[in-house]
């Protein structure tokens, strides 16, 4: 099996795996854009044994709120980001966020309408 295979057989993997475990994973092997941490360096981040790094990983041991922060300024990445595991475009974002502004009330409405259905039958699909 090539680096290759491997690599992407480690990727269709970590679908199988909740939000939370994805990303700590993404992050500790430096998936995500930066440099690999190992378990001791999160830990030192995190003030937390080593073994809780480990637990997290494993689903045995949740994330606190107030580290989650310092992952987020660690990874450079939003809360919000490491709890879903996505990787959002704040640019995109906020250029869509202006047009949304500029729209008349009527047609936010239906945008807004939409989105919400697109994320309702989302979330049945998921069910």
């Amino acid at each position: 099996m090539t680096h290759n295979d491997q690599k992407e057989k480690f990727y269709k993997a970590l679908n199988y795996l909740n939000p939370r475990e994805k990303e700590i994973l993404m992050m500790r092997y430096g998936l995500i854009g930066h440099d690999e941490l190992t378990q001791k360096d999160v830990a030192s981040h995190l003030s937390v044994p080593h073994s809780a790094i480990s637990d997290i990983e494993n689903g045995k041991r949740d994330v606190t709120v107030g580290e989650l922060k310092i992952l987020s300024h660690l990874y450079g990445r939003s809360v919000e980001e490491i709890m879903s595991g996505k990787k959002y475009d704040y640019y995109n974002i906020a250029n869509i966020a202006r047009l949304l502004t500029e729209l008349p009330d009527e047609d936010l409405k239906e945008v807004m309408f939409i989105i919400e259905y697109k994320r309702k039958r989302n979330e049945e699909r998921e069910k």
